[in-house]
C-alpha cells in the first residue's frame, strides 16, 4: 500500500511513522499556536465545547494555549512529528476538588485516527495515577464520536448533561485500562515514542 506525504512530513517527503510525546516547554508556544491554526473550525469547536453555530475566536484559542504553560495548573503533553506539533493532551488539577483531574485532548485533523489521541489518553492516565489522583473527568462534545470511543474504550463512564458528554474514570476502584501498567514503578521517561497506525 502506498503512503502519501503530508504537509508536515520531513522535507525529503518520507512518510511520518511515529510521534514523540513529551511535556510542553515555553519554547513550544509557536508550534502549538501553528497547530491550532491548522485545525479545522469543527475540531477547535469540539475542543472548546462551543455550540455548532459558534466558532471559537482567537481569544478563546489564545486563552487555551496560555494556560498550557502554567505548571501550577497541571501538565500538557505535545505529540511531535519532525515539522511540528500535531496533538495535545492536558491534565489539569481541580483546586475545588482535591484528588480529581480534568483532561482534554486535541489532535490536528489530518492526524486523527492514527492512535495519537489514544496514546495521549493513556499517558495522561498514567501521569494521574503517579500523581496520586483518585478520579479523572472529561467533557466531550456530543458529535465528538472519536474521543468518546477512545474514552469509553478505556473504561470511562459517561452521561449526557448540559448538552455534552460528562465522563469519569475512577483511578482507585474502577477497571483502569492496563492498570498494572499505569501503576508500574517510576515516572515516565520523555519523550515517549508512539508508532502511528
Amino acid at each position: 500500500m502506498m503512503t502519501t506525504a503530508t504537509a508536515l512530513d520531513p522535507p525529503d517527503s518520507r512518510p511520518v511513522r511515529a510521534v514523540a510525546i513529551r511535556p510542553v516547554s515555553a519554547g513550544d508556544r509557536p508550534a502549538i499556536q501553528a497547530m491550532h491554526r491548522r485545525c479545522s473550525v469543527d475540531t477547535l469547536r469540539r475542543r472548546c465545547l462551543q455550540p455548532p453555530t459558534r466558532t471559537p475566536d482567537g481569544a478563546v484559542v489564545d486563552a487555551l494555549v496560555d494556560w498550557m504553560f502554567d505548571a501550577s495548573l497541571g501538565v500538557t503533553l505535545a505529540a511531535w512529528v519532525p515539522c511540528g506539533v500535531v496533538g495535545l493532551g492536558h491534565l489539569v488539577r481541580v483546586p475545588r476538588d482535591p484528588g480529581v483531574g480534568e483532561v482534554g485532548f486535541l489532535v490536528e485533523d489530518r492526524w486523527q485516527g492514527r492512535g495519537i489521541g489514544t496514546t495521549l489518553t493513556d499517558l495522561v492516565t498514567r501521569l494521574a495515577v503517579h500523581d496520586g489522583l483518585a478520579q479523572l473527568r472529561a467533557e466531550v462534545a456530543l458529535d465528538n464520536t472519536r474521543m468518546l470511543r477512545v474514552l469509553r474504550g478505556r473504561s470511562w463512564q459517561s452521561q449526557i448533561a448540559d448538552g455534552v458528554y460528562r465522563l469519569d474514570l475512577d483511578l482507585v476502584h474502577g477497571p483502569v485500562h492496563g492498570a498494572d501498567h499505569w501503576r508500574g514503578p517510576g515516572a515516565l521517561s520523555w519523550p515517549v515514542v508512539h508508532a502511528l497506525r
